[in-house]
């Protein structure tokens, strides 16, 4: 048996020096995973921090008035 028979992407592997079972023979799905992953990551932590920004504002605007 040939390789090109048990396996239909053997010359792709030849070609990126790759094996089997790993990510290169996954594609770029994995890269655009983790690249969304980070930016929903760091969306939220950018939100956390203006909303406590924001608390902080209001806080020292109540107390500006108050005093």
């Amino acid at each position: 048996m040939s390789p090109d028979s048990s396996d239909p992407l053997y010359w792709m592997r030849v070609i990126l020096a790759s094996n089997r079972r790993t990510l290169v023979e996954l594609g770029i799905s994995p890269i655009v995973t983790s690249g969304t992953i980070m930016q929903l990551v760091l969306a939220r932590s950018n939100l956390e921090g203006i909303s406590v920004h924001i608390r902080n504002l209001v806080r020292q605007t109540r107390c500006d008035r108050y005093t």
